[in-house]
């Protein structure tokens, strides 16, 4: 299950989103309007921020995603996870962005930049790298 919640007044809002798997991140649109939940299933679900229903088909990833990040302008999302890749996907998840991310062990954090041109990511191979978050290329050494 997934709950929004007031983060001044720490009170719920809308209903609680019934989910059938374990949720492994989630993400708000930039406007706060939507939410994206992915789960153990590496399914990504949109829903409705204030009514917690369910917005369209849920989009498949590639195997052993357990982190996401939506970049700042709500139009590009970022997976990492199990198989030491992580990927930058088009909203639509028409398909990935460029070529895979990788590391030596599994990527355990995802995020953007705050103006979204650079995407970090962090693995279990205890490194952190950055990458262009329009191409996928690295942006250096780890």
């Amino acid at each position: 299950m997934a709950r929004v919640w007031d983060g001044k007044l720490a009170l719920p809002v809308g209903r609680l989103i019934e989910y059938g798997s374990t949720i492994t991140s989630a993400a708000f649109s930039p406007d706060g309007s939507e939410v994206y939940t992915l789960d153990a299933e590496r399914r990504i679900r949109r829903w409705d921020t204030s009514s917690g229903r369910f917005l369209g088909q849920p989009a498949e990833l590639d195997s052993g995603s357990y982190s996401m990040a939506l970049s700042p302008d709500g139009k590009t999302l970022l997976t990492g996870g199990y198989g030491n890749r992580a990927r930058l996907w088009t909203l639509r998840l028409v398909g990935p962005v460029g070529a895979a991310l990788e590391h030596a062990d599994s990527i355990v954090a995802v995020n953007f930049s705050p103006d979204g041109k650079v995407a970090a990511t962090g693995g279990r191979d205890q490194t952190a790298r950055l990458w262009d978050a329009a191409t996928g290329q690295s942006l250096g050494a780890p």
